[in-house]
């Protein structure tokens, strides 16, 4: 595995007291923010070989929701990603890149673990390390590569949905 996106779910509603998380839905800013994130990496020549995500409604909708962007994409549904922490995150992508052969792969999932691995794996001063850092937002990618499977990863590029919108603060 060469690159590796980490790609928070994208805006949710609110779970009701008897609600159950796994079932809980994409608002229509989550509808409108996953595709403009993935239009993004798709815009920096960042297109997965596999997409991996929790099996939780969120996640499975935000996947539905980049649909055209990425629609010819391998997806394989975990529940182990399901509220994962870093290591159980990295382990997953480690091992589908062996078992595939996939040289990028996305993971959709959830914080913490998301933003502790991408803090994790980008523990430097730029701008959007330091941005990515603070804040892992929904529907935020960060994009990280290495020259090949000895090689520290580095960020190539952090997106939110805020820094892309029209008219928006590119910071959060």
């Amino acid at each position: 595995m060469i690159e590796l996106i980490l790609f928070r779910h994208a805006k949710t509603r609110p779970a009701g007291p008897s609600e159950d998380d796994h079932e809980r839905a994409l608002t229509p800013r989550g509808w409108d923010d996953a595709p403009r994130v993935a239009r993004a990496l798709w815009m920096i020549n960042s297109s997965p070989d596999l997409i991996l995500l929790s099996d939780a409604r969120r996640c499975r909708e935000t996947r539905e929701a980049m649909q055209e962007v990425f629609d010819e994409v391998e997806t394989e549904i975990l529940p182990s990603l399901y509220l994962a922490d870093a290591e159980r995150v990295m382990r997953t992508a480690n091992e589908a890149a062996l078992t595939t052969r996939a040289r990028s792969i996305m993971v959709i999932a959830h914080n913490p673990g998301l933003q502790d691995l991408a803090t994790e794996l980008a523990p430097g001063s730029a701008e959007d390390e330091v941005r990515m850092r603070f804040s892992f937002p929904t529907a935020a990618a960060a994009c990280f590569r290495r020259s090949d499977e000895h090689d520290r990863w580095s960020l190539k590029n952090f997106f939110t949905p805020k820094s892309l919108r029209p008219g928006d603060s590119p910071t959060e």
